[in-house]
This record gives C-alpha cells, sequence and structure tokens, in this order.
C-alpha cells in the first residue's frame, strides 16, 4: 500500500511555537503551508484509497524542489534546515495519513534544484 502526491508551493520550515499574551500559538506561515499538505494528501487518500488515521508502521519519503534563482552557483538549496522542513510535513499529516508521526519508522529527505518549488511525499506501509 502506497501513497504520493505533490504539492506545488514552496518548502516551509516547521516555525518555532510562539508565545503571546499567555498562549501558545503556531507561526501563520507554518499554519498556512500544513493546511497545504494536509489538502493535498487529503485528496491523494480518496484517489488512492489510503484508509485515514493509518495505524500501522510507515516508510516516507520527501523530495524537496527550489525554483534555482538565475544567480546561485550552488549545486544544491540551502534555504532551510532540511530536518525543519521535515517536521512540518510530518505534523501535517499526523491524524491524517498515519495515526502518529511516530509510527514513522523509515525516512528520507532531500532537497534539490528545479523548474518549480514544490513538495513530492511518499508514504508506504513498512515492511
Amino acid at each position: 500500500m502506497k501513497l504520493i502526491f505533490e504539492v506545488h508551493m514552496r518548502p516551509v520550515p516547521k516555525g518555532r511555537p510562539r508565545f503571546a499574551n499567555g498562549r501558545v500559538y503556531t507561526p501563520a506561515h507554518t499554519a498556512a503551508a500544513e493546511r497545504a499538505i494536509a489538502f493535498a494528501c487529503k485528496k491523494a487518500m480518496k484517489e488512492q484509497g489510503w484508509p485515514s488515521g493509518f495505524d500501522g508502521f510507515v516508510d516516507m519519503n520527501a523530495w524537496f524542489y527550489y525554483a534555482k534563482p538565475k544567480s546561485n552557483k550552488r549545486n544544491f538549496p540551502t534555504v532551510c534546515d532540511l530536518d525543519n522542513i521535515v517536521k512540518c510535513c510530518q505534523d501535517s499529516l499526523n491524524g491524517l495519513a498515519y495515526k502518529d508521526d511516530r509510527l514513522i519508522v523509515g525516512l528520507s529527505a532531500s532537497k534539490h534544484w528545479g523548474p518549480e518549488d514544490k513538495i513530492v511525499i511518499e508514504i508506504q506501509e513498512a515492511k
């Protein structure tokens, strides 16, 4: 069983929680990215027959693409930390593609230049 989907947006790192007026909240850019990833996942789940809140162990592969600016000569994007981008994706899929991100037992993630900004996520049942 496998789920794969794309999100056509610039990869966003998980923002640190903010504190104001005695409350904790998620920064707006992180919350918007999590909603966009969850929306794309829900659509793919319906199309591909992936069960909501899957309760088994899963492997996750993620590819993050950035549109390469003309002035950049680096081989790979250094926009932000890879682990923070992955965390944003994992949190947005909690309770949706899997019951909890602690069920992820295998993880592969990479950043690349591409023709456009996008995220590609693949989740499959661990064997």
